[in-house]
């Protein structure tokens, strides 16, 4: 399983993903790679991987505080395509960090299971 990385640091960036997962996807012909995926991609990206090559995965930063993939988790859910969220307890943005930290403590279990994506969401899915 490979993900093509797009985007950089602050997040997904617009633009084709046509030259670099038609590499990948050459490689994927050869046997070297046997799924493909696309990493910090936007809506259009993952449309316009998906008729270039199968797509299996997406891997993108989602969140308490950052949940801007709602509705394109709904239609990989459709598709059977699996949402690998990264940073689901919220990364290194303070902001998210004191959002976790609002949990009251002495809980018997931890809060946070049925809010990360694809974990206890139904309609949710992950790898």
């Amino acid at each position: 399983m490979v993900n093509l990385r797009l985007g950089d640091a602050r997040g997904p960036r617009p633009g084709s993903v046509a030259e670099p997962l038609e590499t990948l996807a050459d490689l994927q012909r050869q046997g070297l790679i046997r799924h493909l995926g696309v990493s910090n991609a936007t809506a259009d990206q993952v449309a316009e991987a998906r008729t270039i090559v199968p797509i299996v995965c997406v891997q993108n930063m989602y969140n308490l505080a950052f949940r801007h993939d709602d509705e394109l988790i709904d239609d990989l859910a459709e598709q059977g395509i699996a949402y690998v969220p990264f940073f689901p307890l919220g990364g290194f943005n303070s902001l998210q960090a004191s959002r976790s930290r609002r949990w009251p403590t002495g809980r018997a279990r931890p809060p946070w299971p049925s809010l990360w994506p694809g974990c206890c969401v139904a309609r949710r899915t992950s790898c």
